[in-house]
Parts: structure tokens; sequence; C-alpha cells
């Protein structure tokens, strides 16, 4: 992923979140008429149709690297940024933070980052897939243990697992079992999977940020000491990754992919996590979703960075 289509997709992201504000109430209606599930079955529906079976089956027996993978992204991110969020007065900015720790690894810009580098493309493939499948149970799950658990957040974390399994699971695993019996659509959706995820994130992102722009206003110099607060600890994570894969004696192709897998987070999951989770305080979606989306755009700049150093350092 070149620093150009990066910079391009940070550029769409803060048009899609100002349009929000200019036009609140076309992205309420668009909400009203279904548009962010929809954007939510056509993201894991080009995910599906793009699944490569023949990668995925060359890292599937590979558990050891599939558990630090998983590992990192369920139990010890969670664990470092649950600690980070106490620093945070209670209220949606720490509810965004316990959203970027409950969510597994991107769908595909760690598979590119992989490729980039050199490392093993299969093992990152096995483990997007793995970690987005199971983040449909153990997200929603995380999101309301970090909360503190209780009934309200069983019964908030139930129901979004529900909505994630209709919505993701559903599309994506329809999509993956024809995908060999459509090649010409699946090499057209391989072509323009990039762009048309793209499009569907920008569709969430608008309809979620339509009307909440108040409380995003009235916490912005807090928002700050957030982003500084996660671009640290993904930078802490990367290290983690590294150490853990020379302690574990991984091979340097299958290095590049744990760094690259197993401290990124990602939006497409994310994004219809946090509204169904918060489907009760629409008012402060978009300061929730702002700490995700800071994340996954500054592990984006990090990761072009990292690429350029292993491309010229032996690993």
């Amino acid at each position: 992923m070149s620093y150009s289509k990066q910079y391009g997709s940070l550029l769409a992201v803060i048009a899609s979140a100002a349009l929000a504000a200019i036009f609140p109430s076309m992205g309420q209606k668009l909400s009203a008429f279904g548009a962010k599930e929809a954007a939510v079955i056509l993201i894991f529906s080009v995910t599906g149709l793009s699944l490569s079976f023949a990668e995925v089956r060359a890292s599937v027996k590979d558990f050891r690297c599939h558990a630090l993978i998983q590992g990192f992204s369920f139990i010890l991110t969670p664990g470092i940024i649950f600690t980070a969020a106490t620093l945070f007065p209670a209220g949606p900015l720490r509810q965004g933070l316990y959203l970027v720790a409950a969510v597994p690894t991107t769908v595909s810009s760690c598979v590119s980052f992989t490729m980039a580098a050199s490392g093993d493309v299969s093992l990152a493939l096995v483990n997007a897939v793995l970690g987005n499948l199971l983040g449909v149970v153990l997200s929603p799950w995380l999101l309301g243990l970090l909360q503190g658990g209780g009934a309200a957040g069983t019964a908030a974390a139930a129901g979004a697992a529900r909505q994630l399994a209709l919505f993701v699971v559903l599309p994506f695993t329809l999509a993956a079992l024809a995908a060999p019996s459509l090649p010409r659509l699946r090499e057209a959706v391989c072509r323009w999977q990039s762009p048309l995820s793209q499009s569907g994130i920008l569709v969430i992102i608008f309809c979620s940020f339509a009307g909440s722009f108040a409380s995003l206003m009235a916490s912005w110099q807090a928002l700050w000491a957030c982003f500084a607060c996660l671009a640290a600890l993904h930078v802490l994570l990367v290290l983690a990754a590294r150490l853990a894969a020379r302690a574990a004696g991984l091979s340097a192709e299958k290095t590049v992919a744990v760094l690259f897998c197993a401290p990124q987070k990602t939006l497409a999951l994310g994004l219809p996590l946090a509204g169904f989770y918060f489907a009760a305080q629409k008012e402060n979606l978009a300061l929730i979703l702002l700490p995700l989306v800071f994340y996954h755009f500054f592990q984006l700049f990090f990761s072009g960075f990292l690429v350029s150093r292993l491309r010229r350092v032996p690993n």
C-alpha cells in the first residue's frame, strides 16, 4: 500500500466526516434506509469473493503462529489498552479506546503490507480471516467486559454479536462458497477490492458521524492526548510483536506477517460493531469512533515505514 493511497484514504475519511457535519439529515435518512448495513454486507461479500483457498490451505496448520497473532489481538492488546484507558475520564472517549482494544486485525491491509515486505502472505491471510470471524463473537464480548460487564453489557454484546453474524459472517460465507463458481466476478472483485471496501467504510462513517458532532467538538482537546497515547501504544505493540516472534523462533517471513497482523486493528468490523453495540448513544458515536479511526490510519503510516525498513535490513 503506497503512501499516496494512505493519504488518499485519510482525506476521503475526513471528507466523509465533514459532509456528515454539513448534511446530517442526509446521513440520518441513509441510516434509516439501511445504508450502513448494506455497506457492511458489501465489504464482507467482497472479502469473501476475493478469498484464496489455496493460500488459506498453505498456512491453516500453523497453529503456533495463529495463537501468537490472535493472542495479541484478543488478550495482550486489550489488556494494555484497558490499562492506558484509565488515564482518561469515563465516557465516550474511553469507550472509544475500549473499541480499539476489542476489535481484531485488519481485513486486507495486513496482507498487503506483508506482501510488500516479502513476508508469509498465506499466514497473514489466514489470520485476517480467522481474526475477523472470531471477532464477530469475541469483540462484542470483550467490549462489554472492558466496560465492566453487567446485565446491560451482556445484552448489548449478545445483540451486537447477532447483528455481526447476520451482516458479516453470512455474506462472507455465501460469497466465499460462491467464488469458485464465479471466476470472472472473482477476478473483477479482486481488482477492485480496495476501492469497493473503502467506499463501504466511507458510507458507514458518513452515516455514523451524522448528527453527533456536538460531543466531538466538546472533547477536542482530550482527543489529542488520546491520539498521542494510541500512537505510542501501536509502536510499543509492534516492538512487542517483534520480540515475541523472535522468542518463538519464527522464520523471517513469518515474523513479517506477525508484525503486520498482531498489532493492527480493523475499521471494517469496528465500525459496524460500534454502531450495533452503542446504538443507544448515537449522539456520541463520532467521539467513540475517532480513536479507532486514528489508530487505523496511524498503523497504515507506521506500516509503510516498516516496509521500507524491512526491505533494507535483514529480519
